[in-house]
């Protein structure tokens, strides 16, 4: 059977110390992940319900990524927990029911013209568990997290493809506007049980390697003015490398396909765009306004653009297209009012799309 279903749920009512983590194992949730003999998964988009006090002030639960097989995954997807930015909110309380898939699941993209591409949800094909941080505070109200995914037997899978069961090994994306093709080759894959961890998403991938992209970043230092603030971790600019947005990738054997870009509004934020050093362009061109009121970036809780505390945004689609980096050096900027300096640790970003890895 094909049916979206919780492929793990975990509940901490304990709270946690400051700096510390939560690692519970695979089978301590509410619905364990353990998959039986010749099961695989698949997770299409996982729900954080956050730690809030009760007077409504978010608690600093700074980090939530996946470790699936006994492989670590967070350079490419390491969510923040805080209930102000929560890249991952229950569904039910998204504005317009907007969630972020983290790919189509199989069945869907294999019936689509870019399943290399589409198919980048996070697979297993034991077990799945979460690793949790706390920040700088102590979490001492409740939070859980979700999975959400489809769970098939290998005979039931392939039954569902009807023969369409090779994952082609072949993708290319054509940037019109720069005038450039993208193209990675390895070979094409069998869809089976054997064969899970190594389709998009999975953690013993050929290279290149395609798998999904989400990260967070705050700035850990004010801005100078009207110079572009990059979030980058090798100048101190953000607390951690899992915060980095800085793409070096004319130096490295990397590409980056960015969907989507939210950033919360902070004092005397003004500006911000990615900016492309080969082009020396800002995309988009002109730059996003930010205001207070007015943030067309916004994502996480819906205030202060609208006053509903339990409603959140999306992870706002960028400039309407999907962005490549690749053979290029580019990174996320944000700019001052000119006048005054955006403080330090007041503006919290958030990026998504997929990675490439393409190192032999």
């Amino acid at each position: 059977m094909r049916e979206l279903t919780c492929l793990g749920y975990w509940v901490n009512n304990a709270g946690m110390l400051p700096g510390t983590q939560w690692r519970p194992s695979a089978s301590a949730g509410v619905v364990s992940t353990e998959l039986d003999t010749k099961e695989m998964a698949e997770i299409k988009f996982i729900e954080v319900r956050s730690p809030i006090l009760p007077n409504g002030d978010p608690e600093d639960l700074a980090s939530i990524y996946l470790i699936l097989d006994e492989e670590p995954t967070q350079t490419s997807i390491n969510l923040t927990g805080r209930n102000d930015m929560n890249m991952a909110p229950p569904r039910q309380h998204m504005i317009n029911g907007m969630i972020i898939p983290l790919g189509d699941g199989i069945v869907d993209a294999m019936k689509g013209q870019r399943p290399l591409l589409d198919n980048t949800t996070l697979k297993f094909r034991s077990s799945a568990r979460i690793v949790c941080t706390a920040g700088a505070g102590a979490i001492t109200q409740p939070f859980s997290v979700r999975l959400w995914g489809y769970k098939y037997t290998e005979k039931d899978l392939l039954k569902i493809l009807g023969g369409n069961n090779t994952m082609p090994g072949q993708l290319t994306i054509t940037e019109a506007i720069r005038d450039r093709t993208f193209t990675i080759q390895r070979p094409s894959i069998t869809i089976n049980w054997e064969n899970w961890d190594q389709l998009p998403g999975g953690v013993k991938q050929p290279k290149p390697s395609v798998m999904p992209f989400m990260r967070w970043a705050v700035n850990a230092q004010a801005t100078t003015l009207n110079t572009p603030y990059m979030f980058r971790f090798e100048r101190g600019q953000v607390a951690q490398e899992e915060q980095d947005l800085y793409w070096n990738f004319d130096q490295k054997e990397k590409a980056l396909l960015i969907k989507g870009i939210g950033i919360r509004h902070a004092a005397n934020l003004t500006y911000a765009a990615i900016v492309n050093t080969a082009e020396a362009k800002d995309h988009p061109k002109g730059r996003y306004l930010l205001a207070a009121g007015n943030n067309p970036l916004h994502f996480g809780q819906a205030t202060p653009i609208i006053n509903e505390a339990y409603r959140y945004f999306a992870i706002p689609r960028f400039a309407d297209a999907d962005h490549l980096i690749w053979k290029d050096l580019a990174y996320l900027a944000i700019w001052d009012n000119g006048q005054v300096p955006v403080a330090a640790n007041s503006v919290q970003v958030a990026v998504n799309g997929v990675v490439f890895d393409l190192k032999a």
